[in-house]
């Protein structure tokens, strides 16, 4: 009998645990050409407020397919844009929403949109890289007495 009421008495702690940490949210599913640099759990804002994060990402008929969860309380018109584009200089990116305020349609739970890529003028992965590389870590590698960058003889 006390093993019974311990097992119950943990169930219910752990339904309880879950329900704390869940939000309520609806997914959307974004097709893109490409997903380089989009992580799961990476961010999707909109005006420049997170409201959701990448769930998941598939492979689906040669397309990239981003399932997003977006919190509830967001209503994203059904013509919105869903941009992926720079985070940050290391290339990680970010799903920006773009809806229209005006719309009296809205996307629900599970639809399927078309998304885009808008490369920044930096995006090239290796200027990116090598520009760090120059301005940050070299310096401090050659305090440290490490040669990043072979001398001439």
């Amino acid at each position: 009998m006390q093993l019974l009421q311990s097992n119950s008495l943990v169930l219910c702690f752990l339904i309880l645990l879950s329900a704390c940490n869940q939000k309520n949210h609806y997914t959307v599913r974004v097709k893109f050409d490409n997903a380089n640099g989009l992580y799961e759990k990476s961010e999707v804002k909109m005006s420049g407020l997170k409201v959701g994060y990448v769930k998941d990402i598939q492979l689906s008929d040669g397309d990239i397919l981003a399932t997003i969860c977006v919190e509830d309380k967001v209503e994203i018109s059904a013509d919105a844009d869903f941009i992926m584009k720079d985070a940050d200089q290391l290339g990680t990116k970010v799903v920006e929403i773009k809806s229209n305020p005006y719309s009296q349609n809205y996307l629900t739970d599970g639809e399927t949109v078309y998304g885009v890529y808008y490369p920044s003028s930096e995006t090239d992965s290796h200027s990116v890289i090598d520009s760090f590389v120059q301005k940050v870590a070299k310096p401090i590698l050659d305090t440290l007495g490490y040669e990043v960058t072979p001398k001439k003889r």
